[in-house]
């Protein structure tokens, strides 16, 4: 919908239309039984998926770096006190170098990579190369 004059419509103006439309409560509500339990079960759900996603995504990494890609292996530690989830990344000696890199550039790259994909669903994680 558009104005009179063939001007798009303001964002602004197009929120308020909708929020005046839309049937929230007003006040907060608890979640309480069966409701409640199955949001915990999806969240759960989903930092699982999230984990899973974040070790295919190191293997991956390593994986292109590396000679012996079938030494490659990451395991994940629970998180600590802090939240911190820890991952170690396990590749054969002889690729060690490959997956450090001169000055420990590639790793430190490796650990970026990883962090941005964490930061991006609010997760706090630290990268171990074993």
């Amino acid at each position: 919908h558009r104005h009179s004059k063939g001007y798009p419509q303001d964002k602004g103006c197009s929120l308020i239309h909708k929020a005046k439309g839309n049937n929230l409560p007003s006040e907060p509500r608890v979640l309480t039984g069966i409701k409640h339990s199955l949001q915990i079960q999806r969240k759960y759900d989903r930092i699982t998926e999230w984990r899973f996603k974040m070790e295919e995504l190191l293997t991956t990494i390593a994986c292109g770096l590396v000679n012996d890609k079938t030494a490659v292996s990451v395991t994940v530690d629970e998180p600590d006190a802090e939240g911190v989830i820890v991952y170690h990344l396990h590749v054969a000696p002889d690729d060690m170098g490959r997956v450090i890199g001169k000055q420990g550039r590639i790793a430190k790259a490796i650990r970026t990579v990883m962090r941005a994909g964490a930061g991006m669903v609010n997760q706090k994680i630290m990268v171990e190369i074993d």
